[in-house]
């Protein structure tokens, strides 16, 4: 028996079972009119019609270069958790985020002290493994981040280039502030 199961943000909203054609346009109908799938897309993120990538990412195999004891990486996926991500020894952060399947970056949203937000990323992805602080000082990133200080209070998506972020399986992340 066919059985169509209907996702958004990963989370089942509905379900139909059978063959029947018109059953499945009426469902695909019913879905759409009534906001279910297109509210809970535009409610988890602040981009309309991209979603919030956290669960994506494979936590371990992600890991963070300079990352303190007490506020680790684990630590800063966590929403509303009130823990944060910070160094231990220096001014300077790696970043590798592993994702469980390739996605599509649009933007990033960092949230930040105006005075203790990173100031320039440098962002390269599909590295074979994560890179040390002088290959990151070195190499050409996909792209660099200037971090406006509204961008951190606020959490204001920082957009990328998106044409160079498709197919992304892993993230690094260098930050200097």
């Amino acid at each position: 028996m066919p059985t169509f199961i209907f996702f958004r943000n990963r989370v089942p909203v509905a379900r139909l079972q059978g063959a029947d054609p018109n059953a499945l346009a009426s469902k695909l109908k019913e879905l759409v009119e009534s906001g279910e799938t297109l509210s809970a897309a535009a409610s988890d993120s602040p981009v309309a019609g991209f979603l919030d990538l956290t669960t994506f990412i494979n936590k371990s195999q992600s890991e963070c270069l300079n990352e303190s004891d007490n506020n680790s990486l684990g630590n800063a996926f966590l929403p509303g958790s009130g823990f944060y991500l910070e160094s231990d020894c220096d001014e300077q952060l790696i970043i590798s985020i592993a994702f469980n399947q390739p996605v599509k970056l649009h933007s990033l949203k960092l949230l930040a002290p105006a005075t203790n937000g990173p100031k320039t990323l440098k962002l390269f992805i599909n590295q074979p493994r994560t890179l040390d602080f002088d290959q990151a000082s070195s190499m050409e990133a996909v792209q660099k981040v200037e971090v406006e200080t509204a961008d951190l209070v606020e959490a204001k998506p920082i957009p990328l280039r998106f044409v160079k972020f498709q197919n992304v399986q892993n993230l690094i992340v260098s930050e200097l502030w």
